[in-house]
């Protein structure tokens, strides 16, 4: 059905039960930077530029074909580990007129690729109702620990901490037996996080987010393992004004040592100051 589209045409969407199928066909020049999406569920893809993307062939191809699809069963099920697999499937194609398929490898910018996640079917575990309270932090005892888990390396967890009344948090991570602290830890963010959000308005906040000021994912990757993870969180001081940026920053697993302490030779040592200029007499 691919190979009989016009150059131009509105896209094609298929659907089935399991398998949805977007159809596509346009001049290259055409598909630098686009974001091709399918229905609700489909997830969807972004190209770089035309160079990028097709390098001095994009000049000998009249038309180039997008073969989107997605599978919301694994279809990879007598593997091993065919059960961590959580979402929907994607694969994307692009062919020639002839129908034949483009080799696309060694891009300087990646082609993204959106895969939407399953719907939360299960109640969501550690899920606290109501109001927490977080105190100002004087010592280890006024952070507010949870505890997460981890199955495997290719699950994440998208976390959502809200704070009220303009206030930000501290967030810090750690993996395995030991609770984390402001000074040992593998992750640790600033929420709400507004480095994504391009406008502002005062008495309005924030807007035109990228992704929610309030969310951050974990996965192994992230923590340094798999298992337990616990989540430290205390109140910011003296964090206000509308340039507030979160900072977000992780210590490398090579850092930690057996207990998840970090290692002393990790520890960065900062820049000593300027000398400033002496005054010059004329």
């Amino acid at each position: 059905m691919l190979s009989i589209k016009m150059n131009g045409q509105r896209k094609t969407s298929l659907n089935s039960d399991t398998i949805t199928m977007t159809l596509q066909r346009q001049a290259p020049s055409k598909m630098g930077k686009e974001t091709l999406g399918g229905n609700d569920g489909e997830g969807g893809v972004t190209f770089p530029s035309t160079e990028v993307l097709f390098g001095s062939n994009g000049k000998n191809l009249p038309s180039v074909g997008t073969q989107m699809m997605t599978l919301q069963v694994n279809p990879y099920w007598w593997t091993n580990r065919s059960g961590d697999i959580k979402s929907s499937v994607l694969s994307l194609d692009l062919k020639k007129q002839d129908g034949s398929r483009l080799n696309i490898s060694g891009l300087s910018h990646p082609i993204e690729l959106f895969i939407p996640e399953e719907n939360q079917t299960e109640e969501v575990k550690n899920d606290t109702k109501g109001i927490l309270f977080v105190k100002p932090y004087n010592d280890n005892s006024d952070i507010r620990y949870h505890k997460i888990e981890i199955e495997n390396e290719f699950e994440s967890a998208f976390v959502k901490i809200r704070p009220e009344n303009d206030s930000f948090f501290d967030v810090f991570v750690s993996s395995g037996k030991v609770k984390p602290t402001p000074e040992n830890y593998t992750f640790r963010a600033k929420i709400p996080d507004y480095s994504s959000c391009r406008d502002y308005e005062a008495g309005t906040g924030y807007f035109n987010c990228a992704k929610d000021p309030y969310v951050f994912s974990l996965s192994s990757d992230i923590t340094g393992d798999v298992g337990v993870n616990f989540i430290g969180i205390r109140l910011a001081l003296g964090v206000t004004g509308r340039r507030t940026r979160s900072q977000r920053s992780r210590i490398p697993r090579s850092c930690k040592d057996s207990h998840g302490r970090q290692k002393r030779s990790c520890v960065g040592v900062k820049d000593p100051p300027t000398t400033p200029p002496q005054n010059q007499v004329p």
